[in-house]
């Protein structure tokens, strides 16, 4: 993959309920030239393992850290 045009940076914190579609919205995008940070700010329910295990997408990448907040998650 080229170097992405946009990136999209969601922030996830305990979002089981909803990050598995929020995950394919972004990437569902026509514009294909788009990397999708997940920022899981200590999540303690599971869900982003949960959606590692199903979605695999070289344009998706994952950086984890303690529970600091969305500002802190935003900063990283």
């Amino acid at each position: 993959m080229s170097r992405p045009l946009v990136t999209i940076v969601m922030c996830v914190y305990n979002a089981g309920e909803y990050l598995e579609a929020s995950v394919a919205s972004a990437l569902g995008q026509t514009h294909r030239e788009i990397e999708l940070l997940l920022v899981d700010d200590g999540s303690t329910d599971g869900a982003v393992d949960a959606l590692l295990s199903k979605v695999s997408d070289a344009r998706m990448r994952v950086i984890r850290q303690e529970n600091q907040g969305k500002p802190a998650a935003l900063n990283r």
